[in-house]
């Protein structure tokens, strides 16, 4: 992980201090018409960079996406086992819209206080 890190940073730093040069001798460049050999070349810079971000972009939408998965994959067997028992005459819609509500923002608030603790 930290090789990568200072290749990304590594590839910043030359593609800066392409841009620097570049602007420091615009002049030149554009007499002589490199724009397109310096835009390439700052290009090429860039692509250790893009990998990582690509990659990294990857595992944190991974891993965002799970974290959605999850709770609303328990809502949703929540629901499933209510319905069951609104089926059997166990259970009213009104009762279980209200263990699903209380369960829900119980663990809510015990996650938040969780958050809180002092660590141990």
């Amino acid at each position: 992980q930290g090789s990568s890190q200072e290749e990304v940073a590594k590839a910043y730093q030359e593609s800066g201090s392409i841009v620097s040069e570049s602007i420091s001798n615009i002049r030149t460049i554009y007499s002589f018409g490199c724009q397109e050999s310096l835009a390439t070349m700052y290009s090429s810079k860039l692509d250790i960079p893009l990998k990582a971000g690509r990659k990294k972009g990857h595992i944190k939408g991974a891993s965002f996406g799970f974290s959605q998965f999850v709770p609303n994959v328990l809502n949703s067997v929540a629901f499933l086992i209510g319905a069951a028992f609104i089926r059997e005459d166990l259970l009213t819609f009104r009762d279980m819209s209200a263990v699903i509500f209380c369960v829900t923002f119980g663990a809510y608030g015990g996650g938040q206080a969780a958050a809180f603790a002092p660590d141990a």
